[in-house]
């Protein structure tokens, strides 16, 4: 396929790429809620599942044993303890003494391991004994140093088989916390999608701005885009100064209630326009969420995760000029040209890349150009 969706959209005049509006969603990561209690107990039975396997292929470590049984009722006690903090506290603590006694000797063991030993392991057993070597020790002492302080340590691990996952409060009254990596998307006229580049998991709005222009211009060409809206969390005086004497004809960037000057001046028309128009980017958001992975990822490594997030979202632009090329193929012959030669290509890559992403993630090449996918598309 040598052209994206949404360039193709343009070509045909479905898509307006002098409009953009941008918001950001998060991408929840393949991962249970990361709490100390559940995060122990799995810890427990990576241990308990690797000790099992090296007993039977090794000499002199018979002696070492995770008592899976013991560890799981003090979870238990924790689990149905009242609500009090103190006495949870008390009981965490003890779970954690527990647990740290009972899988410091496989830690060690798993220390001790040379690599051609490691390889001769069945994968799962190799993976988990990587996990241990890699996490284990150091969220040991995480916990530790949260029971002892009452702080969490920057950097902790909130999953032992991924790395790229943060945290995000965004206020929603249904998912207060969400676990996983944020995507900076926008809307061009005509509803079709562009997503900017994951160079960090937060992708903080506030440094996303300056980026998601430069996209944009690198898409269409510089001086294309004449309308922007933004909603307040991308708000600061740099990013206000920067719309502000870049080509941009109009733009709506929404100010925080503490903010008292408006550095970017709009009529009260143009900006309650500007403003209904960028929330049309959140249904955008809830199609691409519902048809693929951006939701919530089924992948099982952060490759896998980023990927996921892109296929959804070329998938959305997909579905959408599949649908207004069918519509168009009613109105007029030209359509119907196109149309027969570009669904069925449509379709075939539809299916392996967003429903059958792990045939997709089988071939470097294409590995390789997934970011570019939703707005580019060049394979």
């Amino acid at each position: 396929m040598g052209a994206t969706p949404s360039k193709i959209a343009v070509k045909l005049g479905m898509a307006n790429p002098k409009e953009m509006d941008i918001d950001s969603t998060i991408q929840e990561a393949n991962m249970s809620y990361p709490s100390d209690a559940n995060l122990m107990v799995k810890l427990a039975e990576k241990s308990n599942k690797v000790i099992t396997v090296i007993k039977g292929k090794m000499e002199g470590v018979s002696d070492i044993e995770v008592s899976i049984k013991k560890i799981k009722n003090k979870a238990r006690a924790y689990f149905f303890s009242r609500r009090k903090k103190d006495n949870r506290a008390k009981i965490l603590r003890q779970m954690w003494d527990l647990i740290n006694k009972e899988i410091l000797p496989v830690i060690e063991l798993c220390e001790s391991l040379k690599v051609n030993q490691i390889q001769s392991l069945p994968w799962n057993i190799k993976r988990a004994v990587q996990q241990i070597l890699s996490k284990g020790r150091q969220y040991l002492l995480d916990v530790d140093y949260w029971l002892s302080n009452g702080k969490m340590k920057s950097g902790k691990t909130m999953a032992f088989h991924i790395e790229e996952v943060a945290c995000f409060n965004k206020g929603k009254l249904n998912n207060k916390l969400e676990f996983g990596r944020s995507f900076q998307l926008g809307r061009l006229g005509g509803n079709f999608l562009i997503a900017g580049e994951c160079t960090t998991v937060r992708m903080d709005d506030k440094q996303s701005v300056q980026p998601m222009i430069e996209e944009h211009s690198s898409l269409f060409g510089q001086g294309t885009l004449e309308s922007s809206s933004l909603d307040k969390g991308y708000y600061s005086t740099e990013n206000a100064t920067f719309l502000l004497n870049s080509p941009i004809q109009e733009v709506c960037l929404m100010k925080p209630g503490n903010i008292k000057e408006q550095i970017i001046k709009l009529s009260p028309e143009d900006r309650d326009r500007l403003t209904s128009r960028r929330d049309k980017i959140e249904p955008l958001i809830g199609h691409t969420k519902h048809g693929g992975q951006l939701g919530k990822s089924r992948m099982k490594s952060d490759k896998g995760t980023l990927c996921a997030g892109y296929g959804a979202v070329l998938g959305f632009n997909m579905r959408q000029l599949m649908r207004k090329v069918y519509e168009e193929s009613k109105k007029n012959a030209r359509a119907n040209e196109i149309i027969g030669a570009l669904v069925s290509k449509l379709i075939g890559f539809y299916h392996l890349v967003v429903r059958k992403p792990r045939e997709f993630l089988c071939n470097r090449i294409l590995f390789e150009k997934i970011r570019l996918l939703p707005n580019l598309g060049a394979i």
